[in-house]
């Protein structure tokens, strides 16, 4: 998946109305929005995080790549720091779980509070 690019407005070149790329004009079709790299059990873990608002609509690619658990899709703050949690749990880092949680306990429910 390409993310080398920018996501940002082109115009196109018959009708001169402005979109967002994409593409091989932009980033690859539902390519996750965050991707987060680390080590686990002696191997490279990537967590891939769809971000969407309460009301988006993934597209069809963002749900294949989420129904084959290559992505997540995440809505709120809070279950992205719970996928977070979740994987550093499932590699058996005590030592990083216990510093997310330490650190969210009062954000997350601030976080809880604006949703």
């Amino acid at each position: 998946m390409e993310t080398g690019k920018s996501r940002s407005r082109v115009k196109c070149g018959s009708c001169g109305a402005s979109s967002f790329a994409t593409g091989w004009q932009g980033n690859t079709p539902g390519l996750p929005d965050i991707y987060v790299h680390r080590r686990g059990l002696g191997l490279p873990v990537a967590v891939a995080l769809e971000l969407k608002a309460k009301s988006g609509k993934p597209t069809e690619t963002q749900k294949w790549l989420a129904d084959n658990n290559l992505t997540r899709i995440v809505r709120t703050v809070r279950e992205a720091m719970d996928t977070l949690l979740e994987v550093e749990t499932m590699l058996g880092n005590k030592h990083q779980s216990s510093r997310i949680v330490s650190f969210l306990e009062d954000e997350w429910r601030q976080i809880d509070g604006q949703q």
